[in-house]
């Protein structure tokens, strides 16, 4: 059975935290907010694995959401 999820990635200087596991990609953006208390404004992405970014004030990229597919069974 295939499975798709959304990762809250988010990025440090020390590098790529995967932080937040969700089955729909609001879920993964309310996480940002609320467990990682970041705040800025969310860019939708085409194309790719990575289907959202959150920019911060000086336009720098403080976190993604990246949708996977997980084979189980």
């Amino acid at each position: 059975m295939v499975q798709t999820v959304y990762v809250l990635e988010i990025l440090r200087a020390t590098g790529t935290v995967r932080g937040h596991f969700a089955q729909t990609q609001g879920a993964a953006r309310r996480a940002a907010a609320g467990k990682y208390h970041l705040t800025g404004r969310w860019e939708d992405v085409q194309g790719g694995p990575v289907v959202a970014q959150l920019l911060g004030e000086n336009g720098e990229e403080l976190a993604r959401v990246v949708r996977e597919r997980l084979e189980y069974g």
